[in-house]
């Protein structure tokens, strides 16, 4: 399977939205260290655990269905010695891979809230909390998480930070075209505001942070699915041994 397609949509809601606000120098002076508790519930607000569960999945099922449509030779090989083999293996890779992503999201979420408190006054991540709490940041935030797999996403183990750029820049596209002109003028207004430009700010601290992390649960589901492989082709050894 295309490994790098199912990564794509949850590296674009991880990395940090643009708002669409037009470029605004931010001031390079340090802020006030701020609250822990607060940079996680920020972390969970902007990257909730149930959408990098949704969004990670809708790139494995995009990935699967590319794998049906233009399978590649040894699948074909493989269904011909296994009939219905790679359609199994795909639907517990499928679980697997939900459990894996509910089970590191706070890991994520503590890795993210560790450059927000860094980089974020208290004021900013009180004030992103709360968009992320109106509809139009729910909104956002949803249709960051679902955008289309991005083109650039990985196709070994590893994610880059230019790859995960890529992705996140893309999403915000797609995004901005499911909002509405008044929800369009919330968020351009809400990116032109102190808390969001600061947060725009933090892109080039996010995506290696992404970056990393994404590449530590690809590289984790690959192992996971070795014996699951094994478990799947074990009826259909066992069936030609008799």
């Amino acid at each position: 399977m295309r490994i790098g397609c199912i990564f794509g949509v949850a590296a674009a809601l991880v990395a940090q939205p643009s708002f669409a606000a037009p470029a605004v120098p931010v001031p390079a002076a340090p802020r006030p260290a701020a609250s822990k508790e607060l940079a996680l519930e920020l972390a969970r607000h902007g990257q909730p655990t149930e959408l990098l569960v949704e969004g990670v999945l809708k790139g494995y099922d995009h990935a699967a269905a590319e794998e049906r449509e233009h399978p590649r030779e040894e699948a074909i090989e493989l269904e011909k010695q296994f009939p219905g083999f790679l359609g199994k293996l795909q639907a517990r890779g499928r679980e697997e891979l939900a459990a894996l992503m509910a089970e590191r999201a706070p890991v994520l979420h503590e890795r993210l809230a560790e450059v927000y408190a860094a980089n974020l006054s208290d004021a900013d991540m009180r004030a992103l909390i709360a968009f992320f709490e109106t509809p139009t940041g729910k909104k956002f935030v949803r249709s960051m998480a679902l955008s289309p797999p991005s083109s650039n996403a990985a196709d070994d183990l590893e994610l880059t930070e230019a790859e995960v750029a890529a992705a996140g820049k893309s999403a915000a596209a797609y995004s901005l075209k499911q909002m509405s002109g008044d929800e369009w003028v919330e968020l351009v207004k809400f990116g032109a505001s102190p808390a969001g430009r600061a947060n725009r700010a933090l892109n080039a601290k996010v995506q290696p942070v992404v970056a990393t992390i994404m590449t530590e649960i690809m590289t984790d589901f690959t192992k996971r699915m070795q014996p699951i492989t094994m478990q799947v082709l074990e009826p259909y050894s066992e069936a030609r041994g008799k």
